[in-house]
């Protein structure tokens, strides 16, 4: 195979010989990026002036010899060698992308290498057109110094021209072939990855599909029992404010529905209910004439208890345990009074309390009975709250 330099040599000898090989000047064409220099064979060459057949050789070689200084300046091999490094770092980069199994490295990469063929195409087409322009502009000085030369010369010349051309696109064939095998494998390794990456990709979107229906579910289920959670908790609030802005009292309020004559102390019955909230804290007991309370919740209790009595002495008392820890005085002279006692006491579970009336002298009634408007006598028991720890 000729080297570029071999090339560009042999495409000088032809150019400079095809000048002088015909009357009529020869003609340089450029044919498919083929050279072609057609001398007719049957003509004569004319000379412009008459030189020695030896001294013009002499100026052709010195000729030849610049050409060639002009040719080694010019770094076609280099150019060819960067080429290849290019495609090899291309390569290199390609891999890294393929394994990335990035989606766009096909169309990116196809782009780069479309790019980088067309540079060197043109790279290749604008060095070969620079170069037969420059040759063609400094054999064109050289028109009337050289002579004829013989046929077998140019013979000799045009075929190893020929030779060079046919080298020339053989090797841009083989270097187009290499390119368009190696974009094949190149395209053949994407479509497998691409493939594969589908595989992958429906394989995961199932596997996606099927954990999402179950975090929905599991969603659903969390939010159903939160929504259950934020009913139960507003109910409660709800309550809690109702309660809240008219709170629950604790609290039986009643009286006897009998009227107290006895001399001595007569205890106040509770057979009359008007509401009881406080079923759960104190028991209504047939104890002390069925005046007994007996407490069921530990706590401090208000009692607040009034009647109208018209004994000359006319008392009311509160005994807790059997212990007298309240009473009242009242000197009315057999006149109704209007008779009163509201105090606080503590209270431990299991404990007893009851009221009594106390009534001597004259007059009749140690308190009047109790009725529906409450108007003559009453009794509340309240729970104040709970003893301290």
């Amino acid at each position: 195979m000729f080297t570029p330099k071999a090339i560009a040599l042999g495409l000088a000898v032809a150019c400079i010989l095809a000048t002088v090989a015909a009357i009529e000047k020869p003609e340089i064409k450029t044919i498919d990026d083929n050279i072609n220099v057609e001398v007719p064979m049957d003509k004569d060459i004319m000379f412009q002036r008459a030189v020695t057949r030896q001294s013009n050789v002499a100026d052709v070689m010195d000729r030849l010899k610049q050409v060639e200084a002009q040719l080694d300046a010019i770094p076609t091999r280099d150019m060819i060698a960067s080429f290849n490094a290019q495609v090899d770092n291309l390569r290199d980069r390609l891999k890294g992308v393929i394994a990335g199994n990035e989606e766009s490295a096909a169309n990116a990469l196809k782009s780069i290498l479309d790019q980088k063929i067309s540079d060197a195409k043109k790279k290749v087409d604008d060095d070969g057109e620079s170069l037969l322009l420059d040759i063609t502009k400094k054999v064109g000085f050289a028109d009337d110094k050289l002579e004829k030369t013989e046929s077998s010369t140019l013979k000799n010349t045009n075929d190893q021209i020929q030779q060079t051309s046919d080298d020339v696109d053989n090797s841009l064939l083989a270097m187009q072939g290499k390119l368009n095998q190696q974009v094949g494998q190149i395209t053949q390794t994407l479509d497998q990855n691409t493939k594969a990456s589908n595989q992958k990709l429906a394989t995961l979107g199932q596997s996606i599909n099927k954990d999402l229906s179950g975090a929905v579910k599991e969603m659903n289920d969390k939010l159903k029992s939160l929504e259950d959670k934020v009913s139960t908790v507003a109910k409660a609030a709800a309550e809690a404010v109702e309660q809240n802005a008219y709170p629950k009292r604790l609290v039986w309020a009643g009286g006897c529905r009998s009227h107290g004559h006895r001399d001595g102390w007569m205890p106040y019955c509770h057979d009359a209910t008007e509401f009881n909230t406080l079923d759960q804290h104190v028991q209504l007991t047939g104890e002390n004439e069925n005046s007994g309370f007996r407490v069921k919740k530990a706590g401090y209790y208000r009692i607040n208890h009034w009647y109208n009595g018209e004994r000359n002495w006319n008392n009311m008392g509160v005994w807790h345990n059997n212990r007298h820890i309240h009473e009242g005085n009242e000197y009315t002279d057999g006149n109704w009074h209007d008779m009163f006692a509201d105090l606080t006491w503590k209270m431990q579970e299991g404990d007893l309390f009851y009221i009594q009336i106390y009534g001597s002298g004259h007059g009749h009634w140690n308190y009047h009975a109790w009725n529906a408007q409450g108007a003559h006598s009453r009794l509340e028991i309240e729970y104040l709250g709970a003893l301290p720890l």
